[in-house]
């Protein structure tokens, strides 16, 4: 979908997109031909985490580990994993990691 189509859909503007692009937070899919961005379905639950993390001021170092380095995937990852009930993604500790930077 073109970056309007995603911003529709997510709910953020278009230059905080192009913002989250540049920071390599919400990189598009892939380009067109024209150089339209294009992005994917999947790409909706991390754009909204990223832009609820912001908006709960944590820096956007601690957004950058959670979402590239822990690979997030979606709201599964937000998830309790199995027996030991562990979260494949702390928020609490991205949240903790930020107040200590």
């Amino acid at each position: 979908m073109t970056i309007s189509q995603f911003s529709e859909r997510t709910g953020l503007r278009p230059k905080i997109l192009r913002y989250y692009e540049e920071t390599g937070l919400i990189v598009p899919e892939l380009r067109s031909a024209n150089g339209y961005r294009q992005y994917s379905d999947s790409q909706i639950e991390t754009a909204q985490l990223v832009n609820s993390l912001r908006q709960a001021d944590v820096a956007m170092s601690s957004i950058s580990r959670t979402v590239t380095e822990n690979g997030f995937q979606g709201r599964d990852d937000l998830h309790l994993d199995g027996p030991g009930l562990k979260p494949k993604i702390s928020l609490r500790g991205v949240l903790e990691n930020d107040s200590s930077t």
